[in-house]
């Protein structure tokens, strides 16, 4: 799995459980930056990605569980300790 996470400057994921953005810039190159894989991702998540070509993205409650091991993961708000064993990559915006 490739996960990708957005951290704030405190290297945190989500403040008092909320997104860290909403940013259409940031979605463009998260898009990009997968070259037209789909993007595994809660369906809370999914909210930010309504605009995105369809097949973009993939609503899933067990996304994490679900994913294949080449498959890229956007993670807000999830606890990510158990399922680091499965990371390969790690993508960072901030």
């Amino acid at each position: 799995m490739h996960l990708i996470v957005c951290l704030d400057d405190n290297n945190g994921i989500a403040f008092n459980h909320r997104r860290q953005t909403r940013d259409r810039e940031l979605i463009r190159k998260m898009l990009d930056t997968v070259n037209g894989n789909p993007i595994w991702m809660s369906p809370y998540s999914y909210k930010m990605f309504l605009d995105a070509p369809e097949g973009a993205v993939i609503p899933n409650e067990n996304y994490l569980e679900e994913a294949g091991e080449g498959d890229f993961c956007f993670a807000e708000l999830e606890n990510l300790e158990e399922i680091m064993p499965k990371v390969k990559s790690l993508i960072i915006f901030r």
